[in-house]
Protein backbone atom coordinates (compact mmCIF):
# COMPACT_ATOMS: atom_id res chain seq x y z
CA UNK A 1 0.00 0.00 0.00
CA UNK A 2 1.44 3.35 -1.02
CA UNK A 3 1.28 6.04 1.64
CA UNK A 4 0.29 9.60 0.84
CA UNK A 5 2.19 12.56 2.18
CA UNK A 6 0.45 15.18 4.31
CA UNK A 7 0.67 17.66 1.44
CA UNK A 8 -1.16 15.18 -0.78
CA UNK A 9 -3.78 14.76 1.94
CA UNK A 10 -4.24 18.52 2.14
CA UNK A 11 -4.74 18.71 -1.62
CA UNK A 12 -7.35 15.98 -1.34
CA UNK A 13 -9.08 17.95 1.40
CA UNK A 14 -9.69 20.74 -1.09
CA UNK A 15 -10.92 18.28 -3.69
CA UNK A 16 -12.77 15.73 -1.55
CA UNK A 17 -14.72 17.58 1.12
CA UNK A 18 -16.63 14.40 1.95
CA UNK A 19 -13.56 12.57 3.24
CA UNK A 20 -14.03 11.15 6.71
CA UNK A 21 -12.00 13.31 9.12
CA UNK A 22 -10.72 10.25 10.99
CA UNK A 23 -9.06 9.12 7.75
CA UNK A 24 -6.53 11.90 8.26
CA UNK A 25 -5.56 10.52 11.66
CA UNK A 26 -5.26 7.00 10.25
CA UNK A 27 -3.08 8.33 7.45
CA UNK A 28 -0.80 10.13 9.93
CA UNK A 29 -0.54 7.01 12.08
CA UNK A 30 0.38 4.90 9.05
CA UNK A 31 3.09 7.12 7.58
CA UNK A 32 6.31 5.21 6.87
CA UNK A 33 9.46 6.15 8.78
CA UNK A 34 10.98 7.66 5.64
CA UNK A 35 8.10 10.15 5.41
CA UNK A 36 8.48 11.10 9.08
CA UNK A 37 12.20 11.71 8.58
CA UNK A 38 11.55 13.77 5.45
CA UNK A 39 8.91 15.89 7.17
CA UNK A 40 11.03 16.48 10.27
CA UNK A 41 14.07 17.51 8.22
CA UNK A 42 11.92 19.88 6.18
CA UNK A 43 10.29 21.47 9.25
CA UNK A 44 13.58 21.74 11.16
CA UNK A 45 15.15 23.52 8.21
CA UNK A 46 12.18 25.79 7.56
CA UNK A 47 11.52 26.64 11.23
CA UNK A 48 14.81 26.09 13.10
CA UNK A 49 13.66 27.89 16.25
CA UNK A 50 10.72 25.50 16.53
CA UNK A 51 12.68 22.30 15.82
CA UNK A 52 11.69 19.33 17.92
CA UNK A 53 14.64 17.70 19.70
CA UNK A 54 13.71 14.17 18.66
CA UNK A 55 11.39 12.19 16.40
CA UNK A 56 9.08 11.15 19.25
CA UNK A 57 8.23 14.76 20.06
CA UNK A 58 7.88 15.65 16.38
CA UNK A 59 5.41 12.80 15.85
CA UNK A 60 3.43 13.97 18.87
CA UNK A 61 3.30 17.51 17.43
CA UNK A 62 2.07 16.26 14.03
CA UNK A 63 -0.49 13.93 15.61
CA UNK A 64 -1.79 16.74 17.82
CA UNK A 65 -2.09 18.99 14.79
CA UNK A 66 -3.95 16.20 12.99
CA UNK A 67 -6.43 15.87 15.85
CA UNK A 68 -6.98 19.63 15.75
CA UNK A 69 -7.55 19.48 11.99
CA UNK A 70 -10.11 16.70 12.44
CA UNK A 71 -11.96 18.67 15.10
CA UNK A 72 -12.02 21.75 12.85
CA UNK A 73 -13.39 19.68 9.94
CA UNK A 74 -16.13 18.25 12.16
CA UNK A 75 -17.11 21.70 13.39
CA UNK A 76 -17.04 23.10 9.87
CA UNK A 77 -19.32 20.33 8.61
CA UNK A 78 -21.68 20.81 11.54
CA UNK A 79 -21.85 24.56 10.84
CA UNK A 80 -22.49 23.87 7.15
CA UNK A 81 -25.27 21.41 7.98
CA UNK A 82 -26.89 23.92 10.34
CA UNK A 83 -26.66 26.65 7.71
CA UNK A 84 -28.19 24.36 5.08
CA UNK A 85 -31.01 23.39 7.43
CA UNK A 86 -31.86 27.04 8.06
CA UNK A 87 -32.15 27.78 4.33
Amino acid sequence: MKHKSLSQMNKEKKINVERNPEDYLKQIDNLPDSEWVRMKEHMDKKFPKMAMPDMKQFKFLVQTFGMSMVQNLKEERKDNEETNNIS
